[in-house]
């Protein structure tokens, strides 16, 4: 019976030990995965609030590029164009005085916004457009002081005096993309209010 009875109390003691092992065991593997489980909550916090930062960031960057670059000056050639139109036809002559002001001061307001808000401009460089217009605007303004009142010589004679039409182009594409791109990302984030077309 003795070896009976110390087959059973070995038998008895590898149980405990097996199941003190285990019970020891199941307690790290908790312990581990509790603390790794915090970690990945943590993460995604982390996660979330940058992208929620991220979001923030690009929302008022395209707000600012619409409010003090693109959106002005997308107004200022919107207005000028049919003043320069009628201009053009001879229609204002009685006020030319005045709407040469109103086109130099509109034109000078771009100059201005481009040459202080430079650092708003959409892509990594200024768009070569950009560069003719105010070319363009330096020429023609100091041409208007003169007694010609206007460049004497013929755009294929003098392209850099005469108004780059890419530069609107330019402008309104990328105003109408950033309107566009900002009202995606305010429906899409919920920035919207429900009536908001």
């Amino acid at each position: 019976m003795d070896f009976l009875s110390f087959f059973a109390a070995t038998l008895l003691s590898g149980g405990l030990f097996l199941a003190a092992s285990v019970y020891v065991l199941k307690a790290a593997l908790s312990q581990v995965l509790a603390k790794q489980l915090e970690q990945f909550k943590q993460q995604l916090q982390v996660d979330s609030k940058m992208r929620e930062l991220t979001l923030k960031s690009e929302i008022e960057f395209r707000e600012r590029q619409l409010g003090e670059y693109y959106g002005p000056i997308y107004a200022l050639l919107r207005r000028g164009e049919p003043i320069y139109r009628l201009w053009e036809k001879d229609r204002l002559v009685d006020i030319d005085f005045a709407v040469n002001k109103l086109l130099i001061d509109g034109n000078n307001a771009i100059v201005e916004i481009i040459l202080k808000k430079s650092h708003l401009v959409a892509g990594p460089k200024i768009p070569e457009s950009f560069i003719r217009f105010l070319t363009h605007v330096a020429v023609w303004h100091s041409y208007m002081e003169t007694e010609h009142k206007g460049v004497p010589l013929s755009k294929s004679d003098f392209p850099e005096a005469y108004y780059p039409t890419e530069f609107e182009d330019e402008i309104v594409a990328t105003t109408e993309r950033l309107k566009t791109e900002l009202f995606d990302l305010h429906s899409r984030f919920g920035l919207l209010g429900r009536n908001a077309t």
